[in-house]
């Protein structure tokens, strides 16, 4: 998977909890991106699902932990990258395919503070072709896209 999040209507879904300092920002972004958009912004509690609509995941809660936990087919590459950036005190960003409709994407950011959010609000729209992304503040220090590991159709022939 290429592309960080492409979908003509789209949820921005805020974590409900968490810090109010980091929820308040991603609400503003979030308002600030429905203004060119057609968005419904929800809370994670109210969330009944993405209705054909691609999402916007902001904040740790328990639908993000399930497309980390849930993503094998990827290996372990998703949990490493949100260990390691949790860990440094980074954003991540990473988009990953509803699992019951494989066009509908869902796109998980987690800042590592209220701090960065504008900035990500300015930058992500600039990295279409990536699916995850890593800051250390404002600066992008890694970005990569997914490789399928698992899947019953990959099959790897071997010379005997």
């Amino acid at each position: 998977m290429r592309v960080l999040s492409v979908a003509s209507e789209v949820y921005p879904l805020i974590k409900t909890g968490g810090l109010a300092d980091v929820a308040g920002a991603l609400r503003e972004l979030a308002a600030e991106w429905s203004r060119n958009h057609d968005m419904i912004v929800v809370d994670e509690a109210g969330f009944t699902g993405p209705n054909g609509r691609g999402v916007w995941l902001f904040g740790e809660g328990t639908l993000s932990d399930r497309f980390f936990a849930e993503t094998r087919s990827f290996g372990d590459l998703p949990m490493s990258l949100r260990a390691d950036a949790s860990a440094a005190g980074r954003t991540l960003v990473a988009c990953f395919r509803d699992e019951n409709s494989e066009g509908i994407p869902w796109t998980v950011v987690l800042p590592s503070d209220a701090s960065v959010v504008a900035a990500l609000g300015r930058k992500l729209p600039h990295y279409g072709g990536y699916s995850y992304l890593v800051f250390d503040g404002e600066t992008n220090v890694n970005k990569g896209s997914w490789e399928v590991t698992t899947s019953p159709l990959r099959l790897v022939l071997m010379e005997e």
